[in-house]
């Protein structure tokens, strides 16, 4: 009988306090914001499904200079001798905007030369071009966005 009672004075008391009304939630004193900023940035690449995106807007060690700097930058690009080669291919076709620029060699070097890095929003690596785009890029298409 002692431990029944032991028992019961340790048990009630529980249930007495998880029956006590309190107030779970502070009282705050309540502030109105006026305005909330969020302030995002894109990934510097990003992987698609059929290309890669370089957000030369995000690079810090583009600015400041042109498109032959910012492609030299991307992954897969390489720029040797003024020449630019996508994933080991030379037969590169360059488009501004989506559409294709019908320049190549020192014409298309010299051209890119001219674009700022500043003023471009990003570049595409399409490795593998879609069927819109014909047989012109076998070698793979660079699509630079300008704003």
């Amino acid at each position: 009988m002692r431990k029944v009672l032991l028992c019961f004075g340790f048990v009630l008391p529980i249930f007495y306090f998880a029956q006590e009304k309190k107030d779970s939630i502070n009282k705050m004193i309540g502030k109105q914001i006026e305005e909330v900023e969020i302030i995002a940035k894109k990934k510097l690449i990003e992987r698609k499904i059929d290309r890669l995106v370089f957000n030369v807007e995000n690079s810090i060690s583009a600015a400041g200079g042109d498109a032959m700097q910012a492609l030299s930058l991307m992954p897969g690009v390489r720029v040797i001798d003024e020449k630019i080669s996508v994933v080991g291919k030379n037969n590169v076709s360059v488009m501004v905007n989506d559409r294709i620029i019908p320049l190549s060699g020192d014409d298309l070097t010299n051209f890119l030369k001219t674009i700022s890095s500043d003023n471009i929003k990003s570049i595409e690596i399409i490795t593998t071009p879609p069927a819109k785009y014909d047989a012109e890029g076998n070698g793979g298409l660079i699509n630079i966005e300008v704003v």
